[in-house]
């Protein structure tokens, strides 16, 4: 029995944001704990990334999205836009690529 994960949502999380979402995820950055900047810049919102090691979200060889923060510096994360998140450590998270072109730079310059 093989496990396959439907990928197919990554393509839409590529290209630029619309001046809304741009809006949007500016504004939401900067409503976030001061104490949360080193982990939104590493991990920006909406960041893809894959499991460095065996865990249930992302499963190995897939993609995972970051969609949210913990108090305790854990990541929400999704194996596809529609999935129930999953805490995990940040620790145990590699950043494969960007929604929307929204770079560890772009957080950091809007935070500041």
């Amino acid at each position: 029995m093989s496990l396959i994960v439907d990928q197919s949502w990554v393509k839409d999380w590529a290209g630029k944001p619309t001046q809304f979402q741009k809006d949007t995820i500016v504004s939401w950055l900067t409503l976030q704990p001061k104490e949360w900047r080193e982990l939104l810049v590493a991990f920006p919102p909406f960041c893809t990334v894959r499991a460095k090691k065996e865990l249930e979200v992302p499963c190995l060889y897939s993609l995972g999205i970051v969609t949210g923060y913990d108090s305790d510096g854990r990541l929400l994360v999704r194996q596809d836009p529609h999935s129930e998140p999953e805490l995990v450590s940040w620790e145990d998270l590699e950043v494969v690529g960007f929604w929307k072109e929204l770079s560890p730079n772009m957080v950091d310059r809007f935070l500041s």
